[in-house]
């Protein structure tokens, strides 16, 4: 297994006691034949904050190849925001279907 980085979003106050922290992550990504993940978060200048994972997975045959009809293609996410008190608030995870359904040959993640 590789290492995996996961942003740590930590508050402070000026004293430097921890207000609040939260992992910015939400780790639905697999190391797994049929399975593509990239990992992206955002934080915005008013504070407010997006964290996906987009993923396309399908189901592989005994030689590793799509299966046809199999194919998945979707983005969990969560997003939030630093309140003026210092305290980070975070939506659950929630899922949405992406419209678009490349072959596996057609997507390009860098």
């Amino acid at each position: 297994k590789g290492d995996c980085f996961f942003p740590i979003l930590t508050v402070y106050t000026p004293n430097g006691k921890i207000l609040d922290k939260k992992i910015l992550s939400i780790d639905t990504c697999e190391n797994v034949c049929g399975s593509i993940c990239q990992k992206v978060f955002k934080i915005d200048t008013d504070y407010t904050f997006y964290v996906a994972d987009t993923i396309l997975r399908f189901t592989c045959d005994d030689v590793g190849h799509e299966i046809p009809g199999t194919l998945n293609y979707y983005v969990n996410y969560v997003t939030g925001a630093l309140l003026p008190s210092g305290i980070i608030n975070m939506t659950d995870k929630q899922k949405k279907d992406l419209n678009y359904k490349p072959g596996i040959e057609d997507l390009k993640i860098e």
